[in-house]
């Protein structure tokens, strides 16, 4: 993330928030993606008649919805090469005190009152689409669009980008089984791009794989606070 984007968390923030994700078992009985059919690929149902098939295709794996992933920060993927942060939290919009999300969340990760905090200088989108393009050696190259933070797609929307925000953190998380890579998420945001009728096609896509999990199903983590 650029530095004069990101308001950094403070060090005993960082210290305080652990993710606990080893007690999370990884979903086994994904079917390979060719017994799944091209068809189903986000290339095939891009090119296909999309209210045809997109709900003929299972909904693989546990991913998780942009209300999820909104509401639970601290189950946010880590431990990868990127830089992926939802920022600092705060108590109310626009409010001068930092917030131990820690401290305000539930056994399961989930805030106690999601609409009582507000988060600032977290990892916009057009940055993660780019890293991703460029750390995993894709050949494309992000135009840009997106430059609000990712928490503030997730609560906010519009529909496309916040799919797209929940997208890549299920496909980014260690302990989510995602059918798509985020490279064939951010590849796919970047053959796209420009054109509304299929960007509106690949949010329905990622819409139909981001509600694959009971949302009651949180992730394990845990945090301490010593």
């Amino acid at each position: 993330m650029d530095t004069d984007e990101k308001q950094p968390m403070s060090d005993t923030t960082r210290r305080r928030l652990l993710i606990g994700l080893a007690g999370t078992p990884i979903l086994a009985s994904l079917p390979s993606r060719s017994a799944w059919g091209q068809e189903c690929s986000i290339s095939g149902m891009l090119s296909g008649n999309l209210s045809n098939h997109v709900h003929d295709c299972p909904a693989l794996g546990d991913g998780r919805t942009s209300q999820y992933m909104a509401t639970h920060p601290v189950c946010w993927p880590v431990g990868n090469s990127l830089t992926l942060d939802f920022g600092t939290m705060y108590n109310g919009n626009g409010g001068a005190k930092e917030i131990e999300p820690c401290e305000v969340s539930d056994l399961n990760g989930k805030l106690d009152n999601p609409n009582k905090y507000s988060f600032a200088g977290g990892t916009t989108l057009d940055s993660l689409i780019s890293q991703i393009l460029v750390n995993f050696g894709s050949t494309l190259v992000w135009a840009g669009g997106f430059g609000m933070q990712i928490m503030d797609y997730l609560h906010d929307g519009p529909g496309y980008p916040q799919q797209a925000g929940a997208a890549f953190l299920n496909a980014l998380h260690p302990n989510i089984s995602y059918p798509y890579s985020a490279l064939e998420v951010a590849e796919a945001m970047a053959t796209v791009a420009g054109d509304m009728s299929r960007e509106m096609r690949l949010e329905d896509i990622l819409a139909h794989f981001n509600a694959s999990s009971v949302e009651s199903t949180a992730l394990v983590q845990s945090c301490s606070l010593s």
